[in-house]
């Protein structure tokens, strides 16, 4: 049994949170595959992707500062359809809400900080299909790492909707 000393008052415990979560995805992922300890484990504090019409490959890496310089070892490569990409994309966000309610808020640094989506341009804008992606990716960004009426696409905003209200007329 785990000593629950540091725990305050009202506050779960470590066995409360797991059951919590187990609860929560209970019959959403599976169950546990057989042969487990055969599974390759692995680190990685770097992604990247490929997308296809079929599929999506995520490839898995390791940065490495050998003799100052930085690199990137690429080691694993998962190939997964769009179908569980959608999955996996909604149960990271879960486990990434929850650990920031048990944890605080994760920080991330400027120098990876991604980019806030760049509005279309005025010859972009008249092809619907960008405004609509540009207006999702915003949303997504905005969901993830908070709106800033100080960033610099607040004013990219502000020349979308013009340029929208310009089509209009």
């Amino acid at each position: 049994m785990i000593d629950n000393k540091d725990t305050k008052p009202g506050e779960p415990t470590p066995e409360q949170i797991g059951a919590f979560m187990a609860e929560l995805l209970k019959g959403k992922l599976g169950t546990q595959p057989e042969g487990r300890d055969e599974i390759d484990v692995s680190y990685a504090n770097n992604f990247n992707f490929e997308p296809s019409v079929w599929d999506l490959k995520i490839m898995f890496g390791q940065l490495g500062q050998h003799d100052g310089v930085a690199e990137v070892d690429w080691h694993t490569e998962i190939t997964i359809p769009w179908l569980q990409a959608k999955l996996v994309a909604y149960f990271l966000r879960l486990q990434a809400a929850w650990n920031e309610l048990q944890n605080g808020y994760v920080n991330i640094p400027a120098s990876v900080m991604p980019k806030e989506p760049e509005p279309p341009t005025e010859e972009q804008a008249k092809n619907p299909i960008n405004v609509e992606w540009y207006q999702t990716a915003k949303k997504i960004y905005d969901e993830t790492f908070g709106r800033s009426d100080a960033a610099p696409n607040a004013e990219g905003d502000r020349h979308l909707r013009k340029i929208l209200l310009d089509q209009e007329s």
